[in-house]
């Protein structure tokens, strides 16, 4: 079975890059993989809300281990909003992936949050979960 490919207007990260306007976006319900055709041809993993559910566990001691680290270091540097870690989500009964915060930040201080967050992001990569950090917003 080929992937669907959809059409979106939305924002999007790829590889820490914000892609704005229409973007073919090829999704394999199978293999809850999703590859955006144009912008690069790696195949991203995908997660339901049901998946998301099953790691709110493993998505807890990441933000047990980050808090640590970050209360540790001390609240430096800017204050920001929508910092955290991310993952591609698929909601129920929608077309196209979303970005979803499963890990938010901590502390405000994007310094703190820069430098700290490493373990974090290695504990869920260690699990097997495709993410990745962004640094929110200054406040």
């Amino acid at each position: 079975m080929n992937p669907k490919i959809k059409l979106f207007a939305t924002t999007i990260r790829v590889n820490g890059t914000k892609y704005l306007s229409r973007t073919i976006m090829k999704i394999n319900r199978k293999k809850k993989t999703v590859i955006f055709d144009g912008i690069d041809e790696k195949e991203y993993t995908y997660y339901t809300m049901e998946d998301l559910k099953e790691l709110y566990d493993v998505f807890d001691q990441a933000l047990q281990v980050w808090g640590v680290a970050a209360l540790e270091e001390g609240d430096k540097g800017t204050c920001v909003r929508g910092a955290g870690i991310k993952v591609y989500m698929l909601p129920k009964g929608c077309r196209y992936v979303r970005e979803c915060m499963v890990v938010s930040q901590p502390v405000q201080g994007n310094l703190t949050l820069t430098k700290t967050v490493g373990p974090a992001l290695q504990l869920l990569k260690n699990e097997g979960i495709e993410c990745w950090y962004t640094e929110g917003y200054m406040d």
